[in-house]
């Protein structure tokens, strides 16, 4: 039986997550900027309105409303002392799609969180991981790539 009402999938272009990665195992900076392209700065409540109008949400379970919680952090008084942080330390019991996204498309991870860091007026982005990962090779590996190539993001 088919509801009498469907819901609208929203969808900005083909899979992202893990575009290329048919191809390689990791994808670099280079081969990152060929697929994605560089991110465009947003102001802040245009950001917040393209991750409300996608239903961006976090991946940790609770499924939290992104847009929810950028709205709170800009909210919040001082953003010059916001600090964004990417939480990939894999707290779900059984899964690895936090090590997985690091490891293979580390640079997807930092440009969300650097488009985050840029419209909040943030003075750092901090990404965590579990301690002694490959994921932390691989996010230390980008932002060397990203400081070699002089790229936002890259300390």
């Amino acid at each position: 039986m088919i509801p009498a009402r469907v819901p609208r999938v929203l969808r900005m272009g083909p899979a992202r997550l893990t575009a290329g990665l048919d191809h390689c195992r990791r994808l670099d900076l280079p081969a990152h900027r060929t697929l994605h392209g560089a991110p465009e700065p947003r102001e802040l409540d245009e950001l917040i309105s393209q991750v409300n109008e996608v239903d961006m949400r976090g991946r940790g379970g609770a499924a939290f409303p992104f847009a929810r919680k950028l709205r709170a952090v800009a909210d919040s008084a001082g953003n010059d002392d916001s600090v964004v942080l990417v939480n990939g330390a894999e707290g779900e019991p059984a899964s690895s799609k936090d090590a997985m996204l690091l490891t293979r498309n580390p640079h997807l991870v930092l440009d969300g969180a650097v488009l985050a860091a840029e419209a909040l007026g943030a003075r750092e982005v901090v990404v965590a991981t579990a301690g002694g990962e490959v994921a932390e090779a691989s996010v230390a590996a980008a932002v060397a790539e990203r400081r070699a190539a002089n790229i936002s993001g890259g300390s």
